[in-house]
């Protein structure tokens, strides 16, 4: 069943009930936010420690080295990430109802697949620190609640203490939820300004390197804490 909550908003944004398609948009831009973080987590949450063992006694072995492995399956596990990300969206774009434009809808593919994409990094990078995988699911939730605490949508920016406050910036939540919103309200001079005060005043490209940069941290220190608690070679093996 098609929602067509946005093409009922951007049909017209001004007029009788445009507040509550409006709310009723960003809940919806909030979820799938939330089932593209949660969901390429557990893909990955599970599965990585488990490979990780084996990789340390290869890398002990010295049959091949961290920095191997590491690109290989990053390589190898990008066809899969954008697959999924534009099944995803060819079918949320449309049954939402959001601008129809083919511009617009691969800046939204883009992002979704940068979010998902940033929150398999940060899963890899405490899953390469935590003894297994029970350990490893304990602390990821923890993070990735933080991160949907602070971008803004459930908790306004004034309210939020100034001691946490530098959580916001560093929310790749943040960032993919002001990149969609921006490009599906640009235009639209009251949403647009609503959504300024909801994210803050931060531009698409500000989002988008963030976005990347983030991404590419996570996977870094994933990589570094790989190399530094595993095993040497051992000529022995």
């Amino acid at each position: 069943m098609w929602l067509n909550i946005g093409r009922e908003f951007f049909s017209d944004p001004e007029g009788e009930g445009a507040e509550q398609r409006y709310q009723a948009l960003l809940g919806v831009l909030f979820f799938i936010a939330i089932n593209q973080a949660f969901g390429s987590t557990f893909s990955v949450i599970f599965s990585f420690p488990i490979e990780r063992a084996v990789v340390l006694r290869e890398r002990a072995s010295g049959t091949y080295r961290v920095s191997t492995y590491f690109i290989g399956k990053t390589i190898t596990e990008a066809p899969r990430s954008l697959l999924t990300g534009i099944l995803f969206s060819s079918i949320t774009y449309w049954m939402i109802g959001l601008r129809a434009d083919a511009g617009l809808f691969f800046v939204f593919y883009i992002t979704v697949w940068l979010v998902a994409f940033n929150a398999e990094s940060m899963t890899v990078a405490i899953a390469t620190l935590a003894k297994d995988a029970q350990v490893a699911a304990s602390i990821v939730p923890v993070f990735m609640i933080l991160a949907l605490l602070f971008a803004g949508f459930l908790i306004p920016q004034n309210l939020i203490p100034d001691f946490l406050a530098w959580i916001q910036y560093i929310s790749f939540i943040k960032y993919g939820l002001t990149a969609v919103t921006l490009t599906q309200f640009s235009g639209v001079p009251t949403w647009e300004e609503e959504v300024n005060r909801l994210y803050g005043n931060v531009s698409l490209a500000t989002c988008y390197v963030v976005l990347v940069c983030e991404a590419l941290i996570f996977r870094l220190m994933a990589y570094t804490f790989l190399r530094i608690n595993g095993p040497k070679y051992d000529r022995k093996l």
